[in-house]
């Protein structure tokens, strides 16, 4: 139809008068709803970027809390020598630990005054120790339920050894000696884990 006829028909007939502009609007509606797509994908971004943020938070505050932990292992390191040092030096008798079997009744002690004085204390800081150990686990598993930690093969290797060794040591029929000897070993080796752990959070971001 050309564009004489066209004009022609319309001064022929009631003049209407579309306004093309909604022609612009259908398309500009059409390909508007891309946008949504875009603000999605921006939405999610943000929504990575807090995630990102909070594993961070997470991270540092695992990797603090195993500090605290290897620390702790050393403390308990060193009470655990002074015990055997009480054991040995403030009693009254001159069995060797080799003697004593390591099980509730094994070992009958005659502490001196002051033998029984340090002793006491030792307990009681051992007791408030391990309070300190199991509140900081308990800290760890908190974040860890919420924190997809990563780490070698290699380590998660250490650390089901780890739990083995502490089933044996339960299990095994000891005297102190040996018992000394396996306590000593085993808070190493937490204390040796807690830092590689630390390690790992730290080297692996």
């Amino acid at each position: 139809m050309s564009e004489n006829h066209l004009r022609d028909e319309a001064a022929t007939h009631t003049q209407i008068d579309p306004d093309p502009l909604t022609v612009f609007l259908a398309i500009l509606g059409a390909i508007g709803s891309f946008a949504s797509i875009a603000a999605y994908i921006e939405y999610r971004l943000d929504q990575r970027n807090q995630e990102r943020e909070y594993e961070e938070k997470t991270r540092r505050e695992l990797a603090d809390l195993f500090m605290a932990l290897e620390v702790e292992y050393i403390e308990l390191a060193g009470m655990l020598k002074g015990l055997e040092v009480i054991l040995v030096q403030g009693t009254d008798h001159d069995f060797p630990l080799s003697h004593l079997q390591f099980r509730f009744g094994g070992y009958r002690p005659l502490f001196t005054y002051q033998g029984y004085k340090k002793y006491d204390e030792t307990l009681i800081t051992v007791n408030r120790k391990a309070g300190k150990l199991i509140d900081l686990t308990s800290q760890i598993l908190q974040r860890l339920y919420r924190y997809q930690v990563r780490i070698p093969p290699r380590l998660l290797e250490e650390l089901v050894r780890f739990r083995d060794e502490l089933n044996s040591l339960l299990r095994g029929e000891l005297n102190y000696e040996e018992a000394f000897r396996g306590y000593y070993e085993i808070i190493t080796k937490g204390q040796f884990l807690s830092r590689e752990l630390r390690n790992s959070l730290r080297e692996h971001y």
